[in-house]
């Protein structure tokens, strides 16, 4: 049950965060110095958005969620660095308010032990 509750709160936080149509790549090292050993891991051109993270240890970590020219730091997500079970992104409506929503789906663990 704790799972749901953090996913709908995960969705809830990044459905505010601000989308524009503009490109998003050109402008990334404006705004944020990327670390060397972060790695795109994510990407919706639609919404616009790109998610990098750094690996370590199997894990995906130290997230920023890169939005037009807006850079958010998410240092408590955490993902799985299997490429199975990747970050999945999402753009949609899921509260029937007429604004696309920002979901993205993060794997912490997998197998029969979980």
């Amino acid at each position: 049950m704790n799972w749901l509750l953090i996913k709908v709160a995960l969705i809830v936080a990044i459905s505010q965060i601000p989308l524009e149509t503009k490109a998003l790549e050109e402008n990334y090292e404006s705004n944020f110095i990327q670390n060397e050993s972060e790695e795109i891991v994510g990407n919706l051109p639609e919404a616009n958005v790109i998610l990098y993270a750094t690996q370590k240890d199997g894990y995906l970590k130290n997230f920023n969620l890169k939005t037009n020219e807006n850079v958010q730091h998410f240092p408590d997500w955490t993902n799985v660095s299997n490429e199975a079970y990747s970050p999945k992104i999402f753009y949609k409506d899921i509260n029937s308010d007429g604004n696309k929503d920002l979901i993205i789906v993060l794997t912490t663990d997998y197998g029969t032990g979980i």
